[in-house]
């Protein structure tokens, strides 16, 4: 092999290198970024799904089916106690 064709080699293996471990880097980050995405969205999900839960009990506990204010918070406070996990 000629100098230059080392020195080719050499030039070769850092960029590689350099890419190699670039690329490592930044895997672990986008799937963390990735994850908070996805962490987000569930959030987001749910509490769609508490108020969902706030109006159905509200509306239940209502004679006519519609809920209003003071039912509302009656259903959150029960809810809240029947569910801490979900009402956190």
């Amino acid at each position: 092999m000629s100098p230059e064709e080392l020195a080719e080699a050499r030039h070769y293996a850092a960029c590689y290198q350099v890419g190699y471990v670039h690329s490592l880097m930044h895997s672990p980050l986008d799937h963390i970024d990735q994850q908070a995405a996805r962490i987000a969205a569930l959030e987001a999900q749910v509490a769609g799904l508490r108020e969902i839960a706030v109006d159905e009990c509200a509306a239940s506990m209502s004679e006519n089916g519609s809920p209003n204010g003071p039912l509302r918070r009656l259903a959150r406070r029960q809810l809240t106690e029947e569910h801490p996990e979900a009402f956190q």
